[in-house]
């Protein structure tokens, strides 16, 4: 699954929702790009001769630095071992009130 932080971009998919992960989670995102695939890195990729040290330069992040990704506004591709469930993000507020979480 793809995560971004900003609710109106997330919109353009369908209705934005607030994702909750279950059990371990892990996460990849790219710290020289918001998104996580684009045009430029289709071209890049298929030119790349060590993919790894492409991704290197496009500044791949693994299991790090989750929430600088979300207050950059940048894409967060992630994998939860028990799955995730989504709430619409009109219903956020209100979870996280019942949780005790603040509010981002």
């Amino acid at each position: 699954h793809i995560a971004v932080a900003n609710a109106t971009e997330a919109a353009l998919w369908g209705e934005a929702m607030s994702c909750w992960p279950c059990g371990e989670l892990k996460y990849t995102w790219m710290s020289g790009s918001r998104l996580m695939y684009d045009a430029e890195l289709g071209a890049q990729s298929r030119e790349a001769a060590n993919f790894d040290a492409f991704l290197q330069r496009r500044g791949v992040q693994v299991n790090q630095g989750m929430e600088e990704a979300l207050q950059r506004g940048h894409e967060v591709m992630f994998r939860a071992r028990e799955g995730y469930f989504l709430v619409p993000s009109s219903c956020d507020a209100a979870l996280r009130a019942r949780l005790g979480i603040p509010k981002l």
